[in-house]
């Protein structure tokens, strides 16, 4: 995936990033989303991180190459506009809704939103690497459940790393999981070593995939 930037043909490189939404689990996906964000200005390519929350993605019903993601934040939303997996623009809008956000992306034509599951699957398909983090035991595994359906789904394992805090205990099933898909698995310690294997994971990636060239 690639864009023009300031007249260079830069690499996009989507990240999703996948978690409960209890707030010890939250405070670190979004911890990891600004590191993502940040470590990116130091890159030619461009890192994009993606969390569920506060993302919307509209599909082109007339033209399903053409999709639309739309961001959350507090003063504002962003728009991403894709053709296919090449984005066309990127741009902030300061609507005070997403109704009013929606009235806007119909300009472009006919869209539809996604629900969840196809919205997650929609961003696996285009994305660079995707991290599943399991920080508590006492959470529903929602993040497992994602991570099932993306393998269901047919998304490159290998694109997967599943960090689990250091001494959380893993079922039977998920380990049989992890070894029989080769899911790249990571134990961190705390926050500062959980953001340290993101930093470390994306560099290495990076270098494979530019050798690769």
């Amino acid at each position: 995936m690639s864009a023009d930037i300031a007249g260079e043909n830069v690499r996009i490189l989507p990240i999703i990033i996948l978690g409960s939404y209890d707030k010890q689990t939250k405070e670190l996906l979004y911890a990891i989303k600004d590191e993502i964000a940040k470590i990116s200005t130091g890159y030619r390519d461009l890192l994009i991180p993606f969390l569920l929350e506060g993302l919307e993605i509209y599909i082109n019903m007339e033209d399903p190459t053409r999709t639309i993601i739309v961001e959350k934040y507090a003063d504002k939303y962003t728009i991403t506009i894709f053709k296919r997996t090449e984005i066309e623009d990127i741009y902030d809008i300061k609507e005070e809704s997403i109704e009013e956000v929606e009235r806007h992306i119909a300009s472009y034509g006919s869209f539809t939103s996604l629900p969840l599951l196809r919205k997650l699957e929609e961003l696996a398909r285009i994305a660079f690497l995707v991290f599943i983090i399991r920080e508590r035991e006492e959470t529903r595994c929602g993040e497992i459940v994602e991570l099932v359906f993306l393998l269901d789904r047919g998304i490159n394992p290998s694109l997967m790393y599943l960090l689990a805090r250091s001494g959380i205990s893993l079922s039977s099933m998920l380990k049989d999981l992890i070894e029989y898909k080769n899911i790249n698995f990571r134990v961190y310690r705390n926050k500062n070593d959980l953001l340290d294997s993101v930093k470390r994971i994306i560099y290495y990636r990076i270098e494979e995939a530019s050798i690769g060239e």
